[in-house]
């Protein structure tokens, strides 16, 4: 069985839907995606692999000991979730794509992510919407073999203002945010054992999609 951090997102926001998407593949409806933050993702992959090359640090991490992950090779594998690294645990492989690692320096490693948000992160903001990624990221650092510290660091870019012809500025905010990983893997074995189970999830109160399921379509599209 294999698990990736959306899919643990999936199942913390509703069990049923985890199922039906897993076991019954009935996916929630994927709706319109913004390719924006693909293309802003992919630049940033870009600059940092430049500095990677030479040697030197993005202005925006100056300040954090150590440096960027300097295996250029395998963090190319890494980012793609098909050779991406895999942490087991048990019979489940835990799987994910990275988008950057940072060498702290002192022989342990952090997994490193970049976020496009429209306004700066308030404080607590990483913990909230990113704790299980970044502590899943540890995880699967941690099953290549590479020790790490108990944090990951997210690169959170934000539009600031336009210079017109297509520039714009960006705030940059750096945060560097204690893991849980034993969390992670109880979370992990619940998300199995809900897959495992003979009991179909029962509703999760306020998951739109299963009171969309529960009513007839008459009753929400209009003849």
């Amino acid at each position: 069985m294999r698990i990736s951090p959306s899919a643990l997102n999936l199942f913390k926001d509703c069990p049923r839907c985890f199922w039906l998407d897993r076991v019954a593949k009935c996916p929630r409806p994927p709706g319109i995606k913004a390719s924006l933050p693909n293309g802003i993702d992919a630049v940033l992959k870009a600059f940092y692999d430049s500095h990677r090359k030479a040697g030197t640090k993005p202005p925006e991490v100056e300040d954090i000991p150590g440096r960027l992950f300097q295996e250029q090779g395998k963090l190319d594998r890494w980012r793609n979730w098909m050779t991406g690294p895999v942490f087991r645990l048990g019979s489940t492989v835990v799987t994910g794509a990275l988008d950057d690692v940072w060498d702290n320096g002192d022989g342990t490693f952090s997994p490193f992510d970049f976020k496009t948000k429209g306004t700066a992160p308030t404080a607590g903001y990483a913990e909230r919407y990113y704790m299980t990624q970044g502590s899943v990221y540890e995880l699967l650092l941690q099953g290549e073999g590479m020790k790490t510290n108990g944090k990951a660091v997210f690169a959170f870019y934000s539009p600031r203002s336009s210079r017109g012809l297509g520039v714009f500025e960006f705030d940059v905010t750096i945060v560097e945010m204690k893991t849980d990983i034993e969390t992670s893997k109880v979370l992990i074995g619940q998300a199995v054992d809900c897959l495992g189970s003979s009991t179909f999830p029962e509703p999760t109160p306020g998951c739109k999609f299963c009171l969309y399921r529960s009513r007839d379509a008459r009753e929400v599209v209009p003849e």
